[in-house]
């Protein structure tokens, strides 16, 4: 029942023959068998062996696994070790795919896709550069509705392979019960 809560993760991995460190998203994993989609097509060896650490909820899976073949950004492998899990200290993050938003700062607004979200952040895309630490506010276009979330900039910077795009971390607090609500049921949906 665990390693179905840890689809739609966060997973940061390293590939033992030359130490290279990668991150991605889990899509699948089963008892023998993870699929990993990484932001951007990766070079690979058919059985290259990687550490894995799954960042689920409320723990951290951690495990090797063998590249048994890839498909441009998708990874199949093959687990080849034991699943250990650790509590971990930071927020589960959840992939979040196809929804918009706009992020308003200190009198600018752009547009933004959202890439994941967690239980007090998000990180998105966007073509406007922001400054650590600026206060924003980002409006989610959700099935529920309209969310805003209050926050500020944790990091900006230049997103690998897209010209002219951002990728804006940011800390969010929902400004009141109802954006609360539907900011844990956005979490809860994306969860399942």
């Amino acid at each position: 029942m665990l390693r179905k809560k840890l689809s739609n993760t966060r997973a940061r991995f390293q590939r033992l023959r030359d130490a290279k460190i990668f991150s991605g998203w889990v899509r699948t994993f089963s008892e023998n068998n993870v699929v990993v989609v990484t932001p951007k097509d990766m070079e690979y060896e058919t059985g290259d062996t990687f550490v894995f650490q799954v960042y689920g909820p409320g723990n951290i899976a951690v495990f090797r696994a063998v590249m048994e073949y890839c498909s441009g950004n998708v990874l199949s492998l093959r687990l080849a070790s034991t699943v250990h899990f650790a509590t971990q200290t930071e927020d589960m993050r959840l992939l979040l795919e196809g929804t918009t938003g706009v992020l308003m700062s200190e009198g600018c607004n752009f547009d933004v896709m959202l890439v994941d979200v967690s239980a007090r952040g998000a990180a998105v895309l966007s073509s406007g550069q922001l400054d650590k630490g600026a206060p924003i506010e980002l409006h989610i276009d959700s099935n529920l509705g309209q969310v805003v979330v209050k926050g500020e900039v944790k990091y900006c910077r230049k997103a690998e392979g897209m010209q002219d795009q951002y990728r804006i971390g940011m800390s969010l607090k929902p400004d009141n019960r109802i954006d609360s609500a539907r900011w844990q049921q956005i979490l809860a949906a994306e969860a399942a």
